[in-house]
Order: structure tokens, then sequence, then C-alpha cells
């Protein structure tokens, strides 16, 4: 039985080396480092480790942190000679970012199960695929690869690039891979050229300007034509039986499932909007469709709700505007998706774009919520909202667990503590005949758009709702 070497306290580890500890300041990018344990570590036994992409044994080296240990005393200096054996390795001088450091760890055993396309026929066939985080993929089967390019390799490379913390610039780590950098395979970007374009299942895609689609089956000259010779393929496992169809069918239906979860009830009565808004459905027993009140006909509101967080408070907007929670989005974003290197360099330099705060938002609304049992409590206080033509009878209320909710909320995206507070917990009953609400996100809101109904008026009212 081959023995893992046993996981020490990366903290120790971190706090023992101050290059180490330098690179790796915040929860969220200590967390980042730990997720390339699963994503890259596994013993030379185990099976997956055969199939999977870049792969280090643990045997060799137990973790992420390990690694950097074993190169502590380089880190933060130059690259230049590690880049000058990269070359001599066959990475293309592409594949290396002139802002980034990459540095090469010795001693280290695994596969990368990448070839170049200039180690192959410009007739031999291969295959445009997602990878299982939505990343484009070029792949050809471990029949038809050639033996290199699945030969165990004694090293592996962290790269290292910019971070943005609190205003500061720094470094922190950027990907850590068996075998040399290679570059990653080109995508389609939105107009504002960072944010990566998506398809309907949302997964990112190569240019349009290709003309290529998954599935496509493409020589590697039509490869070298379109996107040059710097290019890698990925080796795959020869598929086993028609099995292989059907998981490739279970993954869609996986990732159109994670979709869809964002727009459904979360812990029974939770849910988000589409608006990046959390909500707390709730019902309220109200005996009549229509309420006539101080001299205005009001109709009962269909869906009823207290906003934790309401679109109004454009939490997507403040995810963008926080320079020290680009770490934060890195994190959120990468539990769904493998962002390219030059993806995170770009949040870490220049922050999100408006789309990937969104997703962050969304990502952050679901996490934060996970584990807390909310309980809506109504208040004897009712309230007239008016906000230019829109009218409408409000009831407040306290929520237990939105505390919990709100530091949670904080933590995930790198926002200030108590950057949500005092929110104006209520429930709109009725709205005035064209059913539009009022939004009223802070206490300054509050008593600016709604007057207390109290005396006779609330007597009144009470009567009318009991």
């Amino acid at each position: 039985m081959t023995l893992v070497p046993k996981l020490r306290d990366s903290q120790d580890i971190i706090e023992a080396n101050p290059s180490i500890k330098e690179l790796i300041q915040t929860p969220q990018e200590q967390a980042y480092v730990d997720g390339m344990a699963s994503q890259h570590f596994r013993s030379e036994d185990d099976g997956e480790a055969k199939t999977m992409g870049s792969v280090i044994y643990s045997e060799s080296c137990a973790g992420p942190i390990e690694a950097l240990e074993l190169i502590a005393d380089k880190l933060g200096k130059s690259d230049a000679a590690d880049r000058e054996v990269f070359l001599e390795k066959g990475a293309p001088a592409s594949a290396m970012l002139p802002f980034a450091k990459y540095y090469l760890v010795p001693g280290i055993k695994g596969k990368s199960r990448i070839v170049s396309v200039n180690d192959l026929s410009d007739e031999q066939i291969v295959t445009l695929k997602p990878s299982p985080k939505g990343t484009p993929s070029i792949v050809i089967t471990e029949s038809e690869a050639p033996a290199k390019a699945l030969q165990d390799v004694d090293y592996a490379t962290v790269i290292v690039g910019p971070a943005v913390r609190n205003g500061v610039d720094g470094q922190t780590i950027w990907a850590m891979h068996a075998g040399f950098p290679a570059p990653q395979i080109p995508i389609q970007r939105e107009a504002d050229n960072r944010t990566p374009s998506k398809d309907s299942d949302g997964r990112m895609m190569v240019p349009k300007e290709t003309g290529w689609r998954y599935g496509d089956r493409l020589t590697i000259a039509e490869i070298k034509a379109k996107l040059g010779s710097d290019i890698f393929i990925s080796v795959e496992s020869d598929p086993v039986s028609d099995d292989k169809d059907k998981l490739q069918q279970a993954s869609d239906t996986t990732r159109a499932a994670i979709k869809e979860l964002l727009e459904t009830p979360l812990e029974g009565r939770y849910f988000i909007d589409k608006g990046a808004g959390g909500l707390l459905g709730v019902e309220v027993d109200l005996p009549n469709e229509n309420l006539d009140f101080g001299g205005i006909n009001y109709v009962r509101k269909p869906e009823m709700h207290v906003s934790l967080i309401s679109a109004q408070t454009k939490l997507e907007k403040l995810v963008k505007a926080n320079d020290a929670g680009r770490e934060a989005v890195i994190a959120l974003i990468s539990e769904g998706m493998v962002l390219d290197d030059a993806t995170i360099a770009s949040i870490r330099l220049k922050g999100p774009s408006n789309k990937q705060s969104y997703e962050a938002a969304k990502a952050a609304l679901a996490k934060a919520a996970e584990g807390i049992n909310f309980k809506v409590i109504l208040k004897d206080e009712f309230r007239r909202a008016e906000k230019g033509e829109a009218r409408s009878v409000i009831q407040m209320c306290d929520v237990e667990g939105a505390e919990a909710f709100y530091r949670q909320l904080e933590t995930l995206l790198g926002l200030p503590e108590g950057t949500f507070k005092d929110v104006p917990f209520h429930v709109t009953l009725y709205t005035g005949a064209d059913g539009q609400g009022i939004g009223i996100v802070s206490q300054e809101q509050l008593g600016q758009l709604t007057t207390p109904v109290g005396g006779e008026s609330l007597t009144e009212l009470k009567s009318k709702l009991s």
C-alpha cells in the first residue's frame, strides 16, 4: 500500500514562511489556494488521477501549501532563470505574461497531459469540448496522443500575479499545475473585452471568427491556421462505452440545474430574484382582494415577501466598487467555473466587470443563506407608502437570522462589517391599482416615503384586515 504524506497545518507553514504569507493574506486567497488541492493533487494510485487533466501526485507533494514551501526562498524574487528553464522544456513564450511570475517547483511528480499542436500531424483529428467547469478545451484521446504526452514530469509550475488589497498593489497565487505553463485556449469576450461570452448552457466559447462549436471535429491544420502554433491539446482517456455520452448529458443537466437553483426557493422560503436580491417569501392572510382606505382603492399584492437584500440595493454595484473584495469575487466565481489567467489578472488589476460582479453577488446570496433558519415576525405597525403615482400599505416586521445572513454575506464579498444594518424589514400588503411596489431599503427612505398609520386610521385599517 502506498502511503500518502500527512498534511501539516497549512497555517503553520504560512506563518513560518514570510514569502508565502505575503502572497496569501486574505481568507479568500487562502480558500482559493486550498481549492487547488482537490483540483490538482491526487494519489498516484487514485484511478481518477489517471484520467483527469494536470495532476500532481500527493506522494511527492501533499498539497499546494507544501509546494509553495519548496520554493519559499525564491517567491517574490525574479523568475528570469525559471522562465528560461520553462522555454527549454517546451513552453512557448506566449504562455508567460510579462506582469506575472512563473516559478519552477522541482522534485514534484505528476502528469501534465497536454501535447503541442507542433507534435501532431496536420491531418490529426481532435475535438472541441467544454471542460467540466465550462472553459473551452481541445482534446485528443490517449490512444492517439504521442507517448511523451503521457509521461510523468518531475516538476510543477506556480504562477504568481498582481492583486489589489484595500487599494494597495500586491501579489498573490494565481495557479499551480504539473509541468510547464501552456497558453489557455482563446475565448470570445463581450464588448468590454474583459467579460467572457457564454453560450446558453453558461459555457465559455472560442472566438466567433473561428466558426467552431462544441463537438466539432477539427484538424490540427485548422487549429494552427486560426489559433496559431502555440496551442496545446489536452489528453483524455479513451471512451470505454456509450456511457460516456450519458455522462456528458448528465453533466449538461447538472449545469442547467445549478443555473436554475439561483432562481428557485432555498432553505424553504429564501429565494434569489433576477435582480440579485435576497427575499423571504411570506404568507399573510388577508380577507379582501381590494382595500378602500384613506380615500385610495388598493389591491392585494399577489406575491408577498420580505427583502433581506432588495434589488434596489444594487448589490452588484457594491461588489464592483469594492477594491478590497476582488479576491472574494475570484473565489466565488471560481466555484462554478475555471477562470483563465487573463480573466483573473483583469479582475485583480481593474476589478470585476458588471457581469462578473452580478454573478459573484448572486453566488454570495446563495451561500450566505446556507444553514440559517429564517423566521419572519410581523409587528403591530402599519405604514402608508407613497412615491410619485405609486401607493402601498406595508406592515413592518422583524427577521430572525438576518444578522447572521448579513455577516456571512459581508465576509463572502469582502465588504466591511456593518455594510448592511438597520434594514427596514416590511411586507407590502396592498398596492395601487397598477400593482407597482415601492422600494424601501433604508431607514432614511422609510422616513421619507412612508407615514405611520395610527389613531382612528389604525383602528379602521385593522378592522378591514381582520
